[in-house]
């Protein structure tokens, strides 16, 4: 009978210690499943750095003074003219709206997943319900209203625990989402200011042209009766009053091309800023002033400023 115990009793043992060893299994790999879930989230992002000399051979004395170029460097030229036309593109054109649009859906996405985060999620529900039973089967229970009304209101709330970061990097995804949005709205700004400022020196130059040519067609018109008088006094032949009038037939064909040029490049300005009705008053391009230049040796950190690059 002893030994029958014994032998139960060391059963009993075996058991306990399988049964522990299985609890300690269990829980290194719940240890390891944690370390895994951990990993799965994913490092946070570093710069990398980039080992960069703090200055060049060919660098001047010229380089200690660095030009601060504006945000708004159109302005450096001075003209009025450009600086409306540049100010009703960044408030009108399509493309700016619809980037600052997205912008807005981005701050959406970045206040949905705060909210995720640091509020807890309710739903409630009401219903109401009318009912009627029929008193003809002799079914319907004592006390009982044949027309009942039913109402509910129910309510409830959760709220998800952020063990394994999840919600977290869902943040992170949102803000970077949101700086990209700004920074594709910068891009289009700047873009659009360019293609403006790059439209209205287009307009200006075309003005120079139409100015010189007309000068120069006037010239034409001068040696066209000049060489006609000669004619008729004899003094030259036919071919060169056929010629001086080539050379102002050909002027003013391209007076009426550099104007329908200037036309084109006009609309194109009413394009870019949203007023297609737009129109530029001729001007000078000899009196817009020459902004200063950049010095020599300009640090490479004004690349940071490109919305593209950052």
């Amino acid at each position: 009978m002893s030994t029958a115990v014994h032998l139960t009793h060391r059963k009993r043992k075996r058991k306990a210690r399988g049964a522990s060893r299985l609890v300690r299994i269990a829980g290194c790999l719940a240890v390891a499943l944690s370390l895994g879930g951990c990993m799965l989230m994913g490092p946070n992002f570093q710069r990398p750095d980039v080992n960069l000399p703090a200055g060049y051979a060919e660098s001047t004395e010229n380089a200690t003074s660095p030009l601060l170029v504006p945000a708004n460097w159109w302005r450096l030229y001075g003209d009025e003219a450009l600086d409306k036309l540049v100010d009703a593109g960044l408030q009108q054109n399509v493309d700016v709206r619809h980037a600052i649009a997205r912008i807005q859906e981005a701050e959406a996405l970045v206040r949905e997943a705060n909210a995720a985060i640091f509020f807890p999620e309710i739903d409630a529900n009401v219903a109401a319900g009318r009912a009627r039973s029929s008193t003809a089967t002799g079914s319907l229970p004592l006390l009982t209203a044949p027309i009942r009304n039913n109402f509910l209101l129910a309510a409830s709330t959760s709220f998800e625990l952020d063990f394994w970061g999840r919600l977290r990097r869902i943040r992170e995804a949102a803000i970077a989402q949101y700086a990209a949005s700004r920074y594709a709205r910068d891009v289009v700004s700047l873009s659009l200011a360019a293609g403006i400022t790059q439209a209205y020196f287009n307009v200006r130059s075309l003005d120079a042209q139409i100015v010189v040519s007309e000068e120069s067609l006037k010239s034409a018109a001068d040696g066209l009766d000049i060489a006609k008088r000669r004619a008729q006094a004899g003094l030259v032949s036919d071919l060169d009053v056929n010629q001086a009038g080539a050379i102002y037939t050909q002027l003013g064909a391209q007076i009426t091309d550099l104007k329908r040029q200037r036309a084109l490049a006009e609309h194109q300005l009413g394009v870019l800023t949203g007023a297609l009705d737009v129109t530029v008053a001729p001007g000078d391009l000899r009196q817009i002033p020459i902004p200063p230049l950049a010095p020599a040796g300009l640090p490479s950190t004004l690349l940071e400023r490109r919305p593209d690059l950052r």
